[in-house]
């Protein structure tokens, strides 16, 4: 057996213990120590140890239970659903590259970008059949409008200057939107509100209806305040976000009142986010670092998903 073959078959090997693990979620002790690392005039280098890491959740919007998450394999990564009512598990076999957040549609079908920049959609009940979109390569944050379209951020180079696409998955004709950007958009199912990143001036949370649009926070979300995930409740007009340096936030779009849920550090930050079905509960993207080397500056980092009520309350680690 050659290298590659072996590489292969231990790849499946890993991914196939996925239909039958149990999960044993992990509680999280209330005094877990949240603590920033010194500062080193040799700047920071950061290395992951862990050979699986476990990142960017999306909730199924028909199932309480279900979410997906994408699984990070050594260099490949792999989309996979879980059903927490009964542990299963199911996983890509083949490797998309997935850049960023998956999302999760009312029609079943979850949306990703792969490694091409390209928007694609996959079957959640099969994850087989990879349908792209568009063959062009410069797309980013795609989200569900409807069954049919889909929304998302587009640049001829990747860079300035930033458009909105709206694509539809059945025809596969688009309209362009020009001036305006859809970084880290979300899309609320129930009217077809919008939350994204703008960056006029610094950048900051823009709420977006038909009639208005509104910039939420006079905060400069740059740096350690760095926005990781935005996402909309389900079931009422509430906003929820994560920065790397600040934590988990909730924020009143017509209001612009936020409620900082939990805290970040250095050794325990948040990216990204989504709610269950019932709006209930929000499961986050959780890096932990740990082993802070103060010759070389650096650390390691361990990403898991972990689930709190949307008050920031009961956590624990899911996929550990």
């Amino acid at each position: 057996m050659n290298l590659r073959s072996l590489h292969i078959f231990f790849v499946i090997a890993c991914l196939s213990t996925l239909h039958s693990c149990k999960r044993e979620p992990v509680e999280v002790p209330k005094n877990t120590p949240c603590e920033n690392f010194p500062e080193h005039p040799g700047g920071i280098h950061v290395f992951y140890k862990n050979f699986h890491q476990y990142k960017a959740p999306t909730c199924n919007p028909n199932n309480i239970k279900e979410f997906a998450y994408v699984h990070r394999l050594g260099n490949e990564t792999y989309l996979v659903t879980d059903d927490m009512s009964n542990s299963q598990k199911d996983s890509m076999l083949i490797p998309q590259g997935i850049i960023e957040q998956p999302k999760w549609g009312q029609n079943g079908k979850i949306l990703f970008v792969n490694r091409y920049h390209q928007p694609c959609w996959v079957d959640s009940d099969s994850l087989k059949t990879i349908n792209v979109i568009s063959s062009d390569r410069h797309f980013l944050y795609p989200d569900w409008l409807s069954d049919s379209t889909v929304i998302c951020e587009y640049s001829p180079n990747l860079g300035n200057p930033y458009v909105t696409k709206i694509l539809n998955i059945n025809t596969l004709k688009s309209e362009t939107i020009e001036g305006k950007r859809f970084t880290m958009g979300s899309v609320n199912s129930r009217n077809q509100f919008l939350a994204y990143l703008s960056y006029e001036g610094n950048p900051n949370i823009t709420f977006e209806t038909p009639s208005r649009i509104k910039v939420l926070s006079s905060d400069s979300f740059s740096g350690k305040n760095t926005i990781a995930g935005i996402c909309w409740s389900p079931i009422r007009n509430m906003i929820y976000y994560s920065t790397v340096g600040t934590g988990v936030w909730s924020i009143n779009p017509w209001s612009s009142v936020t409620n900082n849920l939990v805290e970040s550090c250095d050794t325990r930050s948040y990216r990204h986010l989504s709610l269950t079905a019932d709006g209930q509960n929000i499961i986050i993207e959780r890096v932990n670092a740990y082993d802070f080397d103060s010759i070389t500056g650096s650390w390691e980092e361990q990403s898991v998903i972990e689930m709190m009520t949307i008050n920031g309350d009961d956590r624990e680690i899911i996929v550990p």
